[in-house]
């Protein structure tokens, strides 16, 4: 049996939503330091406050019943599954026997926390779980994650060394998803895509399935060649001023032919490429072809703006900034002509890490575009405190405009909030010349979507756009500045 460490948390005092909590502490502890483990944790079992640490069976009785009553009393449950970040490094760096009493620091930590769970148990491992009853309100959800996060963030004193760590949230509610015996699994998968975002990361369960073991592993591996083979390429999707239905840019969407299953789904291999740590040199391969093949339409005398899209992964490497500045010098590109969209979802979901990467990205010049708005939580406050320059209404909320009221009003809403936060909106998915209406209409910036032209090749996308089919559509210099070449300073 693995050790365990005893992560006795609060009872909560309120009542309402059930709140699970399985902390994935994810090092796997060396086998000589596996008994000294167990007794401490032994130790912390037998003192201090907080909710004693029950047995697995105990613990799930116990879930069960709380289910039920939830039942009765419209209240639900909630799951977190949390794990520590990076716990192998600090084993290596500062033996077993501190990372053992960082363990034990973490889980007096999470039992000091006032009115936060009801019981604990050891699942497995460096795993536990833990409940607690709640108001059925994610916000409030959300914030005890962030206490957590907070709580395992503080500097751990350690014989005069003060050692900081984080940890990862995954978070699955019920009864949004169903029956209970899946409530620890999914969040124990929602854990996994938080740390896919970044270290002191949240996410919640979305539906989302794992992909088959088999499956994942053949993808990846043939994935890590995709690119010397060649078989990686952007297609290009343009974006239309809506004033003056003139073209303002285009956004660089990732394609994979795979010579045997054809064309891979960007939905599958983008999340294997993040499993399997490949999305770095993916991700750094997509900013660069999409500025090289804008170095080579500026050549032939088409200048616009360039869309990329980037991941929870990317967007925490330390020194993303710098790189790409370097690929655009490379190019001869202003920053202001690269526009870095990541999902509104990352945006509300993130810690402070991800808020001052976003801010990082603005000082170096570029512009950041909160992708898919509307899907998530965001509020007034949150969207203002973003150095976001443009919103981009998902597409579920166009393709109901002309049939939905409720689609109307919300598009109408959002474009009327994001100009008073002085930030412009683009509408991806516009299928008709309905939708297309609606949306200039309520004052909308740019238009996407099949009604002007699907994804396209870079050469179909030069030929289409300096000899568009009916003549009225051409190059139009962004709506940011100047598109024509500038000196970029270092």
């Amino acid at each position: 049996m693995p050790p365990a460490i005893q992560s006795a948390l609060a009872v909560a005092a309120a009542t309402g939503l059930v709140v699970l909590v399985v902390l994935s502490f994810l090092a796997r502890r060396r086998r000589g330091s596996k008994r000294s483990t167990r007794s401490a944790v032994t130790a912390v079992r037998r003192r201090g406050s907080g909710s004693p640490l029950i047995s697995r069976k105990a613990f799930e009785k116990r879930l069960n019943k709380a289910a039920l009553d939830c039942a009765q009393s419209q209240d639900g449950i909630a799951v977190f599954f949390i794990g520590m970040d990076g716990f192998k490094r600090i084993n290596r760096e500062f033996g077993h026997d501190v990372g053992d009493r960082i363990l034990l620091s973490v889980t007096a930590r999470l039992r000091a926390l006032p009115g936060a769970f009801d019981a604990i148990t050891h699942i497995g491992g460096d795993e536990f779980a833990a409940f607690a009853v709640t108001p059925r309100d994610r916000s409030l959800v959300k914030k005890t994650s962030e206490r957590i996060l907070a709580a395992v963030a503080e500097p751990h004193g350690m014989t005069g060394v003060d050692i900081s760590v984080t940890c990862s949230v995954g978070i699955c509610c019920y009864p949004e998803y169903r029956p209970t015996q899946k409530l620890m699994p999914h969040a124990h998968l929602a854990m996994y895509g938080a740390k896919v975002k970044g270290a002191g990361s949240v996410g919640f369960y979305r539906g989302e399935r794992a992909p088959a073991s088999d499956e994942a592993l053949d993808l990846a591996r043939d994935l890590r060649g995709a690119i010397a083979r060649r078989e990686l390429h952007l297609m290009f999707q343009p974006k239309i001023d809506a004033g003056s239905a003139q073209i303002t840019g285009a956004e660089a969407l990732l394609r994979w032919t795979h010579p045997e299953r054809g064309i891979v789904p960007p939905s599958v291999f983008i999340p294997i490429s993040e499993q399997f740590g490949l999305i770095d040199e993916i991700g750094d391969w997509v900013i660069e072809e999409a500025c090289r093949q804008a170095h080579l339409w500026r050549r032939q005398g088409v200048r616009m703006r360039i869309a990329v899209n980037l991941s929870a992964r990317q967007l925490l490497q330390p020194n993303l900034p710098q790189r790409i500045r370097g690929i655009l010098r490379r190019y001869r590109i202003h920053p202001s002509l690269l526009t870095c969209e990541i999902t509104e979802s990352l945006a509300v979901e993130s810690t402070e890490a991800y808020r001052l990467a976003l801010i990082n990205l603005q000082k170096s010049g570029m512009h950041i575009s909160i992708d898919d708005f509307g899907t998530g939580y965001s509020n007034l406050s949150y969207l203002r405190e973003l150095p976001a320059r443009e919103l981009k209404i998902d597409r579920s909320f166009v393709t109901d405009l002309g049939e939905s009221e409720h689609a109307h009003s919300i598009v109408d809403a959002v474009i009327r909030m994001s100009h008073a936060l002085g930030k412009r909106v683009v509408a991806e998915g516009v299928e008709n010349q309905r939708q297309m209406e609606i949306l200039v209409a309520l004052g909308c910036d740019e238009l996407q979507g099949y009604f002007f032209a699907k994804p396209m090749s870079s050469e179909l996308l030069l030929l289409w756009a300096t000899s568009p089919p009916d003549g009225s559509l051409s190059f139009h210099p962004t709506l940011y500045g100047e598109t024509r070449p500038q000196v970029l300073t270092s």
